[in-house]
């Protein structure tokens, strides 16, 4: 007979309790390691009625996805001083001193299109990973679930209520209304590849325009649980409205990873991403922002050595646009005529930035 096994019940490490990042139904909290003198972060689920997840079911599944988009999860652990029925689970991550997207949004950053579209492709390579090669749904993709390097990356992270697809390639959607919720979570109740990447087109709209209303009244649990049980999503149109500068190629992404018919969307992360890819743009940045004026300036994909700028100016009829295009010094581009639209969120200053885009690519 071989020697005998011991188990050993509890395993104190050597974590300093910093503070409470986030106090909600899944408590996040950052510790100090103290032998190797890093900060990383733990966060608590309460699993129960989430009895199907890999972090209670295949705890060592999550620790060997490894990919550069996708947060890894150092460990999985069993936290002490519970009684039943709760049966919590910790994970345990590497902090990321940006936080995460929704962080970056609450502190005012906002991104270009160039920056959206890149941080969103290499987003979408790590999801694929995860799909394709671990046969893993997220299931709870959002902002909050999205974490910044400092590079700029966005990765993927917050993996606890994930679940490893059945032989139909999907399985039980999560049974919460949530913001970013497809609205198959209320109808069907199954989840699948194309239910991530209806999360990941909201993420999309906010890298590009900006982001959502997250303290609208219009997103209590019940408002939300009424809406996706009509099988609509749970934004609201008026909130998925592009800002001016998204180019169509985008507008046209966005607009088929969220359509509400699963059948209409992208397939996989790696479609998406080969769409987004294929997107003529001007990589728009905001240098202007005041009342009574607005100015965009921004370089050609193809044409780096060419800038381009939109003024916006407001009068009586409404807004003045000029484009102009500085090559050697600022002109107007006369192929491209001034307009007067009647706000800088109408469908006419939406046709005067893609003109500006058409002629930066075509030259």
């Amino acid at each position: 007979m071989g020697a005998e096994r011991e188990f050993i019940r509890t395993l104190t490490l050597p974590y300093e309790s910093i503070k409470t990042l986030y106090q909600g139904d899944s408590e996040v909290r950052l510790y100090r390691n103290e032998l190797i003198g890093q900060h990383q972060v733990g966060k608590r689920y309460d699993t129960l009625g989430l009895e199907s997840t890999v972090a209670v079911n295949e705890g060592q599944l999550l620790k060997q996805i490894t990919h550069d988009q996708v947060v890894p999860v150092l460990d999985v652990v069993i936290p002490s001083g519970y009684q039943a029925p709760l049966a919590p689970v910790e994970l345990i991550m590497p902090f990321y001193e940006r936080g995460s997207l929704a962080d970056a949004f609450l502190g005012g950053e906002r991104f270009s299109v160039g920056e959206a579209i890149a941080m969103i492709v290499g987003a979408l390579l790590g999801l694929a990973e995860i799909h394709e090669c671990y046969g893993v749904l997220h299931r709870d993709l959002k902002s909050p679930n999205l974490f910044l390097t400092r590079e700029g990356r966005l990765l993927i992270g917050d993996l606890g209520v994930s679940i490893t697809m059945d032989g139909k390639g999907g399985g039980e959607a999560l049974p919460s209304p949530r913001l970013y919720c497809p609205p198959e979570t209320f109808t069907t109740h199954r989840a699948d590849r194309r239910s991530d990447l209806f999360q990941m087109g909201i993420v999309l709209h906010e890298l590009s325009s900006g982001p959502l209303p997250y303290d609208d009244p219009a997103y209590g649990t019940e408002k939300m649980a009424e809406r996706l049980g009509a099988g609509r999503p749970a934004v609201r149109p008026k909130h998925m409205r592009p800002a001016p500068w998204v180019p169509s190629g985008l507008r046209r992404v966005i607009s088929k990873a969220t359509q509400t018919d699963p059948a209409k969307r992208y397939s996989s992360a790696k479609d998406m991403g080969s769409a987004i890819s294929a997107v003529r743009y001007v990589d728009w940045s905001a240098v202007i922002e005041e009342p009574d004026r607005h100015r965009w300036e921004g370089v050609s994909v193809r044409r780096p050595d060419r800038r381009f700028a939109v003024d916006a100016k407001r009068g009586r009829k409404g807004w003045a646009m000029i484009g102009q295009q500085h090559i050697t010094s600022w002109r107007r581009i006369t192929e491209r005529p001034d307009a007067i639209v009647p706000d800088l969120e109408s469908s006419q200053a939406a046709a005067f930035f893609q003109s500006m885009v058409d002629i930066a690519t075509r030259h």
